[in-house]
């Protein structure tokens, strides 16, 4: 039987679970989870330390951190010309883009100021 006395990780990383025994003939999976602290590239290790013909065992672990999406809108404001009391205006758009390969979710959309303002379409 295989006794791990230690395991270890330096850097962003954490180790979640580890193994105190390996019978002969099986396996024991460790699971190791990335909590980058920066964006870009980052580095660290995993160290297991048995009673095996290697007593000491290091693993490179590398990650990429990046940032969080951020939804772009296509304009900063818009003007409506002036409209009939009661009376509808046509609707002027606005485009919201996700510019990242992560899901963004709008969990809400509001207006703020005057209540002859609404907003519609697709959320």
């Amino acid at each position: 039987m295989l006794h791990v006395s230690n395991a270890s990780v330096v850097g962003p990383f954490q180790l979640k679970n580890t193994c105190a025994a390996v019978q002969p003939g099986t396996s024991c999976q460790m699971l190791i989870a990335f909590a980058p602290t920066s964006v870009g590239p980052q580095n660290g290790t995993l160290t297991v330390t048995d009673d095996g013909s290697t007593p000491t065992q290091t693993i490179a672990l590398t990650g990429i951190g990046v940032a969080a999406p951020t939804l772009t809108i296509s304009v900063n404001s818009l003007s409506f010309p002036p409209q009939l009391k009661g009376i509808l205006s046509s609707g002027q758009s606005i485009t919201l883009t996700n510019p990242s390969s992560q899901t963004i979710s709008i969990s809400s959309i509001s207006i703020t100021g005057s209540s002859s303002f609404s907003e519609s379409g697709r959320v």
